[in-house]
């Protein structure tokens, strides 16, 4: 059996869906069929079955599938033996992307690591945070920055800021919101965010409290997206504090001058790989950008 099959079976496993799987692999669906039914045919098991949103394990497969993950991290533990003796931090590390570059201090981050590590092939991957959550908790990102407070099991996470937010609303709308409170806000039209994006998160855990949602006009996954459609009068969305009062101050929304809303901005990776050197290495560059600190080497 090959590597690739092994982390094709657990990537398939946690996503219980074989579409998703080859997104988050950078491979074809047929070829994530293959790579299944190879296993299949060496273990002379059947470890998948359908259903209705896709696959699900048979008994067999759940019985393999913590050897799997083990097998995967015995790999990882290998490939770090060797660049350990070899003395060089090389390879090749995949780090997902939120948000503007400079709010995560992007440029130092990078110019930081390739000063000290030259040999190291770092690739970036922008997204939004549902997104990279996904890729860290498959294996498909290396490591990421995040947004919010659903962080998979398997992950774990370094707050770095608390991010404030601000309710915008189209410039035309100020006499809409300006004495409104939160249920007035619910019954207006919103740009929303996407299931599980941190946006949507704040704003439905706020009006839970008075047991309403927000009214959707439509849903957008990029910030940008979100205040081009307020202030091309869609409906109501949350911009960063910074970006609100931009905006406010260049006449393309107005900021509600209710409570602001907060959310984490993290960095995040695999548990298991927490003495990865490519991991240890990246943890240590945002340490002393954000906190002027590292941990030993």
């Amino acid at each position: 059996m090959e590597l690739h099959q092994i982390r094709t079976f657990v990537t398939v496993a946690e996503q219980g869906n074989l579409t998703k799987a080859a997104h988050l692999l950078h491979v074809t669906q047929p070829a994530v069929s293959g790579h299944l039914k190879a296993l299949e045919e060496t273990l002379n098991l059947r470890l998948f079955e359908r259903a209705a949103t896709g696959v699900r394990l048979t008994k067999a497969g759940e019985a393999l599938l913590p050897r799997a993950r083990a097998m995967l991290s015995a790999a990882t533990e290998l490939k770090n033996a060797a660049r350990d003796l070899q003395g060089l931090l090389t390879g090749k590390a995949t780090l997902g992307t939120i948000l503007d570059p400079h709010v995560i201090r992007l440029g130092e981050f990078v110019n930081t690591l390739h000063q000290r590590h030259p040999s190291l092939d770092l690739e970036l991957r922008q997204g939004i945070s549902p997104w990279v959550m996904e890729g860290v908790s498959s294996g498909a990102l290396d490591a990421a920055f995040f947004m919010g407070d659903k962080v998979h099991v398997a992950v774990k996470a370094h707050e770095l800021a608390s991010l404030p937010y601000r309710v915008v609303a189209p410039p035309g709308w100020r006499g809409k919101i300006e004495h409104a409170d939160w249920p007035a806000l619910a019954d207006l039209p919103w740009v929303r965010g996407l299931s599980d994006s941190p946006h949507l998160v704040m704003v439905s855990e706020m009006l839970a409290q008075y047991g309403l949602t927000p009214r959707k006009a439509v849903e957008a996954d990029q910030e940008s997206t979100i205040k081009n459609l307020v202030t091309a009068g869609v409906g109501l969305g949350l911009m960063r504090e910074d970006l609100a009062h931009e905006a406010a101050a260049a006449g393309e929304v107005c900021v509600w001058n209710g409570p602001g809303l907060q959310t984490r901005l993290s960095f995040v990776y695999l548990r298991e790989r927490e003495s990865d050197p490519v991991i240890m290495t990246m943890e240590n560059v945002v340490r002393e950008i954000w906190f002027k600190t590292a941990l030993p080497s």
